[in-house]
């Protein structure tokens, strides 16, 4: 036989992890989001096509904030 050695990670506990967000906007908040958004020409003409984004990839702020076209 050889010598019984007890592994030394198995006493250690895995740290609790907090509960992921499950929730989704449903059609009617993803139309009213939109509505309350509409492209106005100087001032957010932007704004509507980065919630669109948003929405379909579910990409966060600061990743849309760093794209690059090099990364499209």
């Amino acid at each position: 036989m050889g010598i019984a050695i007890q592994n030394p990670v198995g006493v250690i506990l895995k740290p609790i992890m907090p509960p992921g967000r499950d929730r989704v906007m449903s059609q009617t908040e993803e139309l009213r989001l939109l509505e309350e958004i509409p492209p106005i020409v100087r001032r957010n003409s932007l704004m509507q096509p980065l919630v669109i984004l948003a929405l379909e990839t579910e990409i966060r702020r600061g990743e849309m904030l760093g794209m690059r076209w090099k990364h499209v």
